[in-house]
């Protein structure tokens, strides 16, 4: 090939590889390089110093509360610490078989009561003498002898008690059982166990077993348990998103009363049927730092209460008493120093609110 040909083809193969200005562009692109590889390097140095600060402030719960054999509940001490700062700054322990500790001394010989929910009974942002379950045993032991088990498993519902009811029955044989509910129980999230109610309130129950998750979530499932800025990351992005649980406001508020009211026939028929005349409800209801109702809330709220009612499952909510309490004592029952205040899980006064609800449920027994 001649002069002519490259002057004809200036993208010709010797023009690709002998760029028009020569290799004088070659020390520019390897600066190029040094400096992304130096800011690369910098941000996983800063995001390792950011997990350095953070994991000695966040734990994670990883013994499986579900589907546990049962010789694993006859453990007397908390065998796991946790520890978080997302919302508020607690340290919180647990029991082999996920319930939570309520830092007082068991009794032997004790009779046992229940409360059961999803992560407001969990309550990882509160110290453990602060939990509903916690207050409740100190007043109850003012009277008689007993001992409260707590069990909270995080973002789970109705479909999730029921099916761990015959486990807990067998092992407990409780004088009575709570079982907290909240719009959460409305919720889409994904649950353990499926449950299809019957029309005789019989409720029908598969497990889905968690282990069985593949690929990339269960990958993110791992490096989030590992990680304290992934895991605190995943909790504020979920709290962002959580308004989209409740159905819209602008939805036809007959279709949504419909709604509330086909889910608490089958969750209380299945509560019924589960734990018997043992069962007691409590609604978290949803008042937030002014104290307004919020009109999907309250429909879920009559739906459940109505329902509670007809079955006659003794059955309360939350509402006047948090609300009276906010507007009496500008006391905030959700939220914390470092959290939207009126939102998101229960605070100690929200605890001690739930407390005192519980323990005039259990009173009229």
């Amino acid at each position: 090939m001649n002069r002519a040909f490259y002057q004809e083809f200036p993208l010709s193969f010797k023009t690709a590889v002998r760029p028009r200005d020569g290799w004088r562009g070659l020390p520019r692109f390897r600066a190029r390089m040094r400096t992304a590889s130096l800011l690369l390097l910098g941000a996983v140095l800063a995001m390792l110093s950011v997990e350095m600060l953070l994991h000695p402030f966040y734990g994670t719960l990883r013994s499986s509360p579900f589907a546990v054999p049962t010789t694993i509940l006859n453990s007397d001490l908390p065998i796991l610490a946790l520890r978080q700062c997302i919302e508020g700054c607690a340290e919180s322990h647990f029991y082999a078989d996920g319930a939570r500790a309520t830092g007082n001394v068991q009794l032997r010989q004790a009779p046992t009561g229940l409360i059961i929910g999803a992560s407001f009974v969990q309550a990882k942002q509160v110290v453990d003498k602060d939990t509903m379950g916690a207050i409740v045993e100190q007043a109850l032991r003012s009277r008689k002898e007993i001992n409260v088990r707590q069990y909270g498993y995080d973002a789970q519902s109705i479909p999730t008690y029921v099916g761990l009811a015959p486990i807990l029955l067998q092992k407990w044989n409780p004088s009575w059982v709570v079982v907290v509910m909240s719009r959460v129980d409305w919720s889409k999230h994904p649950s353990v166990w499926t449950m299809r109610v019957s029309p005789d309130g019989v409720p029908g129950m598969t497990l889905t077993d968690p282990s069985q998750s593949h690929g990339i979530k269960s990958a993110a499932r791992l490096l989030g348990d590992s990680s304290a800025v992934i895991a605190t990351l995943y909790w504020r992005f979920r709290d962002l998103v959580a308004s989209s649980d409740s159905p819209p406001s602008g939805g036809p508020a007959t279709s949504i009363a419909q709604q509330s009211e086909t889910v608490a026939r089958d969750y209380v028929a299945a509560l019924k049927y589960s734990f018997g005349d043992r069962v007691h409800i409590l609604y978290l209801a949803d008042v937030g730092i002014t104290g307004d109702n919020d009109p999907n809330d309250s429909l879920r709220e009559t739906a459940l209460l109505t329902e509670c009612a007809r079955r006659k499952v003794p059955c309360v909510s939350s509402r006047e008493l948090m609300t009276d309490e906010l507007k009496r004592n500008y006391t905030p029952a959700r939220g914390f120093g470092n959290s939207i205040m009126g939102e998101g899980h229960l605070n100690a006064a929200g605890h001690r609110m739930a407390a005192s609800l519980i323990e005039s449920l259990i009173s009229k027994q």
